[in-house]
């Protein structure tokens, strides 16, 4: 060193030449309140940097924490006050006691991060949902930021699609088997800030068809469906499918999310068999449940045996005879202002229904007496009815009989008047009845019947006990009646004595006196012998 005066001396340890730094960026080139921000300042001359801080003016400067510094970088952390103002902040590097080197506004400080609101509030399990979420101070890329939803024990991490400060858009891929319930919205950014809220999400129950009912459909008539499950809203269409051509129902309602109606009118060329009913739900996705409803023929009824009955029977096998009877579970019995009758057990085929039913109407009613319609009711609703099938009669009674007595060994023919007669010749009996000491019981040949007369012959037997008996019918149902109709059985009709016990040869005509038993309306007397006259 030249002094004033032109002396020279020298400087212990040299001269330090400091070279001028210069800063070209800082990444990241933003940082939020209240957190810590790690940076590198990338530039040249750093090989003596000895500081970095954020500067605005009017604020204190942020100073870089933990500096380690190369030539042409220096890193640390900025520790970002919750007070510092959001906006552009200086970069400032220093090299010792030398030059300074700033980036203006190179650096942004944000505000905290904020999420606003998600334009969807639920979503089905097994869908994927896209959403955007609004927002606040959001910083990142579809790689850096995450959206989530959380409930434990899932977590569902949303696909991104676009990020900007403001929203971040993209879909949520919602398990089959997420627990269902409400789930937080997580955001979380670039520098790990997180906003999270509450109940800001519903997972539903999958779409979907639960219940059917009723389970058949017959054709030619028209049924309405009541469908049960979820995601119903905006539903366009059930159909039911799995057999020929899908059949769409006639007309849909939608009464809930849960719940909806539909109406097939199915005509009668149908195929029948289980069909899968099918729901199209808004935006076009289906549901379905398999084998839900079979489509069924109508029962047909052509004939119903026995065709009558008393009102006092006791419980009958009634068959019912038809086609596609298989599925029936009752036989109803009908008659306008009367009460129903209904099967107690039935045995049913495609073809015929044996089925147990008492036709007895308890007190008394004129009305119950008259023709009563069969009606067979299946499992899965249709019924068939044979109209005026059944006769429901009274008891039957005898009114009048044209005998009233008999001689043993004859045959006498008869004719009994009454009502509600039911049978035939074969299949109705009628005896004369003795039942005082050993009973006696003496068989009718019965010719003829009708509802209102029964025509036969008795043929008395010679040795027949003589009582005063009765005439009894028993109807084709094995009931008795007709106890109030007497029947003397008569000693056979003979001849005692004949006076006088003799008659001349030649004589004039004389009178024959002849005693004895049943000779009440005798029409002739003959002379039977060796040359005796005829008559």
């Amino acid at each position: 060193m030249i002094g004033a005066n032109g002396g020279k001396g020298t400087l212990a340890g040299g001269l330090r030449v400091l070279t001028n730094p210069a800063v070209s960026g800082i990444d990241p080139s933003w940082g939020r309140q209240d957190r810590t921000c790690p940076v590198t300042i990338q530039g040249s001359g750093f090989a003596s940097v000895s500081g970095a801080v954020l500067n605005r003016s009017g604020q204190t400067n942020i100073t870089l924490a933990g500096l380690s510094a190369t030539a042409t970088t220096a890193a640390g952390s900025f520790s970002i006050p919750l007070s510092a103002p959001a906006g552009a902040w200086s970069v400032a590097v220093r090299n010792g006691d030398g030059p300074e080197a700033v980036l203006a506004d190179g650096f942004e400080v944000v505000a905290p991060l904020n999420a606003d609101a998600l334009n969807i509030s639920s979503g089905r399990q097994g869908t994927t949902v896209p959403f955007r979420l609004t927002g606040e101070n959001i910083r990142g890329t579809t790689g850096t930021v995450v959206v989530s939803l959380e409930r434990a024990p899932t977590t569902v991490t949303a696909q991104l699609t676009s990020v900007s400060s403001t929203a971040v858009e993209g879909t949520f891929a919602l398990p089959a088997d997420a627990t269902l319930g409400t789930y937080d919205l997580r955001l979380r950014d670039a520098d790990s800030a997180e906003d999270l809220v509450s109940g800001a999400f519903e997972v539903g129950r999958a779409s979907g068809v639960d219940t059917v009912s009723p389970n058949a459909l017959p054709v030619n008539r028209s049924t309405v469906l009541s469908i049960t499950g979820d995601g119903f809203t905006g539903a366009t269409a059930v159909t039911l499918t799995g057999i020929g051509d899908p059949i769409p129902a006639a007309t849909l309602t939608v009464l809930s999310d849960t719940s909806i109606t539909a109406t097939f009118a199915l005509p009668s060329a149908t195929t029948p068999g289980t069909r899968t009913v099918e729901v199209t739900l808004a935006g076009g996705a289906t549901v379905s449940r398999p084998n839900a409803v079979a489509v069924v023929s109508n029962p047909v009824v052509t004939s119903i045996s026995p065709t009558w009955g008393r009102y006092v029977w006791p419980s009958t096998t009634f068959t019912v005879t038809g086609h596609d009877l298989g599925g029936v579970t009752r036989v109803v019995m009908s008659r306008a202002g009367c009460n129903n009758i209904t099967s107690t057990g039935v045995t049913p085929s495609e073809s015929t229904v044996a089925a147990e039913i008492r036709m007895f109407v308890a007190p008394y009613d004129p009305k119950i007496l008259g023709r009563w319609n069969a009606t067979v009711v299946t499992s899965d609703g249709p019924e068939a009815t044979l109209v005026g099938a059944f006769e429901l009669v009274e008891v039957p009674r005898v009114t009048s009989s044209n005998v009233t007595s008999g001689r043993r060994g004859t045959t006498v023919p008869f004719r009994l008047g009454g009502t509600d007669f039911m049978g035939t010749p074969a299949s109705l009996g009628v005896n004369l009845s003795w039942t005082t000491g050993t009973p006696v019981k003496i068989p009718a040949r019965v010719v003829s019947v009708s509802r209102t007369a029964i025509e036969g012959t008795f043929t008395l037997p010679p040795d027949a006990p003589l009582h005063g008996y009765e005439i009894v019918v028993r109807d084709v149902d094995g009931l008795d009646f007709g106890y109030n109709t007497p029947f003397s059985l008569l000693e056979a009709s003979s001849i005692a004595t004949a006076t006088p016990p003799y008659l001349r040869r030649d004589s004039v005509p004389a009178t024959l006196t002849i005693r004895g038993v049943g000779l009440t309306g005798a029409t002739a007397v003959r002379l039977r012998g060796p040359g005796a006259p005829s008559s």
